[in-house]
Order: structure tokens, then C-alpha cells, then sequence
């Protein structure tokens, strides 16, 4: 299996913080990707994001391969809802906290995918864009049964309202009984709602087929999705089979969206309060402006730069600090190589993955794509005076040398004047 992946989140232009939480883990049972948007409030939503992702991953990572790809993908699901309960149960102020959860499960030239929620799953080949999974979500109830049409659907005020997600005693999952066939140039798209709440298909169709990098590609349509209003956090994974590229542009269009809310499960098994809710609901579309169809030559072209938090090149700036409840933080701006991986680059540094994550945008990957930036929390950066050698820095940061030496890279103590080097966490 050749295929390479592309990745990007961001907060958005209203939201103030990112609930959203993207994972990648290579597996014995398989490559998994996950993607999960959080709900429930700034602490919670992305405590259930989180949680989601690492429970999906490590069951996958956990698991030998014995059952089948639907019994993996369900039994992985129902762990990640469980996970969820459990740290509710714990804290009173995370009750209503839930996300919603898309995951796809490469093995060789077959994808195998689940979902929970509006989070979704698209398939791109020869320049047409299929949506794999259909929305959980109370407009898409309607569509279904004939009350809107998906166009009105896809637009209408209340489709964010979702009917699923993990973080619920009443929790079913969609799961594929099929795996989607892969073929050469082949595009996989796992998405959360701010980025098909601010551009429709046809415009992420239309960005799909610039010949880009797939990491380019998903930072122009998070920029798009951003000049089209950024009203949500919006998440963005991109695997493509045997994908070559060059660099292109991308489009935009100006949408609204309110905050996500699940509706009740309990009104959608009552018919008698939905068909209630079917009159106003139509009437409320009745009332709506809906265009007949966003086309893609209807848009502009541009190339702006992304709103979100985005690593820097390695560039050691001492005096770069970051406040975060209470807590000060001093980052080295580590540029990733083909071989790195989140644990290696916790054991270097000597700092929690956890703590990793949380600095660069709730990307969770077991392996990081070579050249991308990251921030890693460290105590300091010094640069080597006169007379400085390794015994000075670790009387001055009251660390073990080793620490330092493997944080730098060097397998000698020796320091040169004018070096600059990193002082990782921990102490002696």
C-alpha cells in the first residue's frame, strides 16, 4: 500500500478555542485515521475529542488481529463512548460533554470506515466527490423522509443539530458492512462540520482537483472555510493513493453556522412530536432563501494565509512564551524529519506527549509527516558563553547532562562558544 496523507485544524475565526482533535496510528490490524469534533462546552468538548481519539487508537494498537474490520471499528467505538462516560461520571461539570467521530481503517488497497454524528467521510476520483457517510443529524432525518430536499437540508438553519455521538448512554454507531475499493490518485477526506458548514461540496470538489500536495490542499480549504466565515473549529484529514502534485490554488464563499447541539434521541423515537416538528421545520424553509446550487466558477480565486496557530520554522527565539491556565511555557520550534514520531519527540525533550498535543493544535499522530512544525514545550534555550561548559549548564538548570545532551542531539558534551542549545524539562 503506497499513499500519503495530509493534515490540518484550526479554532476558526469565531470560535475561542479548538474542541476539534485529529488522530493517525499505524496498527497491526492497519492504518487508522480519526477524526472527532467536541461538544459540551470549551473543557469538555475537547476532553471527549481527545479521549475519543486515543481510545480508538489504542484499541486498534492493542488489538490483535482476530475478528473483522466491522467488529473493530464498532468494538473501538463503543470503548472510545465508554471512555467518555467514565470521565463524566467522575466530574459533574463534563456530563453533558460528547463528540461526534469519523474513523477510517486502511488495509491494503480497502478502506474500512464507522461514524457518529455530522463528521464526515468523502471519497474523491476523477473529479467527482461522493459523500461515503450520511449526517446523523435531524435535517438529514428530514431529507431522508422526503419533508426536505438535501440541498435544503444542507442549508437549512438547524443542521447543526445532530442526533448522535459518543458521550451517550444510547449510543449506536454506523458502521460499514462494505469497504470502499481504492484506486491510483484516489483521495480519502475526513472532515468536521466547519468545514462543509462554510463550503459546499462542488467547492471542495473544486480544491480536491488543483494539483497540490494533500498538506496543501487541506491548509487551502481550512483557509477557505475561514474567509467563508470560520464560524466553528474546522479539522481536515486528506489520504491520497500513489498522489503526486504540484502547487495550485484555492475558492471561497461566505456561510453562517450556530454552535452544534444534539437533539434529543428521545423526540426522534416519538413520531408523534417529530411529525409536530415537521410542519415547522418545512414552514421555517419555506421562509429561507436557499440557492439553487453553488457552483465552482461562481467563486474567487486566492491564496491567504491560514487563521490558526501555525509552528513557525526553527527559528530559537528565547524571550517566546505562551500563558495557558496559569501556566508559562518557553517553545523550541522542532521541525520534524521522516523518522520522528510523537513518543520519540516526548522522550527527547523529555516532556508528556500529552503536553505536545495540546500545543499544536490536538493533533494526535503516531507518526509526523516529515518537515512539519511543532512546538515543544522546554525550560529554556541558552546560548553558550565564554568559558561555559556542560558542567556549567547543569549546575545553572539544575539538570542531568544527559538530558540535555539527548534533547541537542549530541552524543559529546562538548559546547562551542556561541551555540545554542535546549534545556529540556526536568531536573536533576
Amino acid at each position: 500500500m503506497s499513499f500519503s496523507y495530509g493534515f490540518a485544524t484550526d479554532t476558526g475565526r469565531v470560535r475561542q478555542y479548538n474542541e476539534d482533535f485529529l488522530g493517525c496510528f499505524d496498527t497491526p490490524n492497519g492504518v487508522v485515521f480519526v477524526l472527532c469534533d467536541g461538544m459540551g462546552g470549551h473543557a469538555g468538548g475537547a476532553l471527549a475529542a481527545r479521549l475519543a481519539v486515543e481510545a480508538v487508537g489504542h484499541f486498534f494498537t492493542e488489538t490483535l488481529e482476530a475478528g473483522t474490520p466491522y467488529s473493530w471499528l464498532k468494538e473501538a467505538l463503543e470503548q472510545a463512548n465508554q471512555a467518555i462516560l467514565d470521565k463524566a461520571a467522575q466530574d459533574t461539570s463534563l456530563q453533558n460533554m460528547g463528540t461526534t467521530c469519523v474513523v477510517a481503517l486502511l488495509k491494503g488497497q480497502e478502506v474500512y470506515y464507522a461514524h457518529v454524528g455530522d463528521s464526515r467521510l468523502y471519497h474523491f476520483r476523477n473529479g467527482q466527490l461522493e459523500r461515503v457517510t450520511k449526517d446523523h443529524s435531524l435535517v438529514q432525518t428530514l431529507a431522508d423522509m422526503g419533508v426536505l430536499t438535501q440541498v435544503e437540508a444542507d442549508y437549512h438553519p438547524r443542521n447543526n443539530e445532530i442526533t448522535k455521538a459518543l458521550g451517550i448512554k444510547e449510543f449506536t454507531a454506523d458502521v460499514c458492512y462494505q469497504p470502499l475499493a481504492f484506486e491510483d490518485l484516489d483521495v480519502l477526506l475526513l472532515c468536521s462540520d466547519g468545514l462543509t458548514g462554510m463550503l459546499s461540496d462542488a467547492q471542495i470538489s473544486l480544491l480536491l482537483q488543483k494539483p497540490e500536495s494533500l498538506s496543501s490542499k487541506a491548509k487551502q480549504l481550512i483557509s477557505e472555510a475561514n474567509k467563508a466565515g470560520g464560524t466553528d473549529n474546522i479539522s481536515v484529514q486528506l489520504i491520497g493513493w500513489q498522489w503526486s502534485y504540484a502547487t495550485e490554488e484555492g475558492t471561497a464563499i461566505v456561510r453562517t453556522r450556530p454552535r452544534k447541539w444534539l437533539w434529543s434521541l428521545l423526540l426522534l423515537g416519538v413520531l408523534a412530536t417529530l411529525m409536530a416538528v415537521l410542519g415547522y421545520l418545512q414552514n421555517m424553509t419555506d421562509k429561507t432563501d436557499l440557492p439553487a446550487e453553488r457552483l465552482p466558477q461562481e467563486t474567487t480565486i486566492s491564496n491567504a494565509e491560514i487563521i490558526q496557530t501555525e509552528v513557525p520554522p526553527v527559528v530559537l527565539q528565547p524571550d517566546t512564551q505562551t500563558s495557558v491556565v496559569g501556566e508559562q511555557y518557553l517553545f523550541f520550534k522542532h521541525t520534524a524529519n521522516a523518522n520522528d514520531s510523537l513518543e520519540g519527540l516526548a522522550h527527547r525533550y523529555n516532556v508528556a506527549k500529552d503536553l505536545i498535543v495540546r500545543f499544536n493544535n490536538h493533533v494526535y499522530f503516531d507518526s509526523i509527516p516529515a518537515k512539519t512544525k511543532i512546538n515543544v514545550p522546554v525550560r529554556a534555550i541558552h546560548v553558550i558563553e565564554s568559558g561555559q561548559i556542560m558542567d556549567t549548564i547543569e549546575k545553572l538548570y539544575s539538570i542531568d547532562r544527559s538530558l540535555v545532551m539527548r534533547a541537542n542531539g549530541k552524543h559529546k558534551p562538548k559546547l562551542l562558544l556561541g551555540d545554542t542549545i535546549v534545556i529540556p524539562m526536568g531536573a536533576k
